[in-house]
């Protein structure tokens, strides 16, 4: 079972209404889709990947962000080989979303965006599968600066999925990390997944 430490509701829901909102260029403070890039950190984005086979207390916390590697043109984990190989692994970042991993190691993939901005904000959360052919469904979760704000599934043959706008305070450094996880095993498990940030 994974989890991360979640923000008291009430504190969270004080600290944002006291919070003056951010102002961001043309309205939108980051795109996880438009700004996709193949360089770690441009536009503030940088891409990874969360190994919980070898995490002991199984709790997503920042420090457990590991870099991934650009191999043609998606994101991957570092040591990723091509199949048959034995690093081989489904688990990969794309601009559109990308696929979790249950082999040969338990793998999320972590999408982050580092705040230049200060003030109030909201995380739209968007997450359908793109394979909607089966499997047991994907998980999205929703940390900011180790904070769980949002967990939620869906099912293997949803295509619909959903979009949830997840309210934020911002910090010049503030991590916001998007997590793809698999619920089961990564059977069918190629899924829609953005986060863009704007003022409230």
């Amino acid at each position: 079972m994974t989890d991360a430490r979640r923000a008291p509701i009430g504190d969270a829901r004080i600290a944002i209404d006291a919070a003056a909102p951010v102002t961001c260029a043309g309205g939108v403070c980051a795109s996880s889709a438009n700004d996709f890039s193949e360089e770690q950190g441009k536009a503030g984005w940088w891409y990874g990947c969360w190994d919980i086979t070898d995490d002991a207390d199984g709790i997503y916390e920042p420090g457990d962000f590991q870099p991934s590697a650009y191999f043609t043109g998606l994101w991957r984990p570092p040591d990723w080989q091509p199949d048959p190989d034995p690093h081989f692994t489904w688990a990969y970042l794309a601009a559109w979303g990308g696929h979790p991993a249950s082999y040969p190691l338990l793998r999320a993939d972590v999408r982050r965006w580092v705040s230049t901005v200060e003030g109030a904000a909201i995380a739209h959360v968007a997450h359908a599968k793109s394979d909607a052919s089966g499997g047991d469904g994907t998980r999205a979760m929703l940390v900011v600066d180790g904070q769980l704000l949002l967990t939620r599934d869906v099912a293997g043959t949803d295509a619909v999925g959903f979009v949830e706008d997840v309210p934020v305070v911002l910090h010049v450094g503030t991590t916001v990390d998007l997590l793809l996880h698999y619920i089961g095993d990564d059977g069918s498990d190629t899924t829609d997944q953005t986060l863009t940030i704007t003022p409230p």
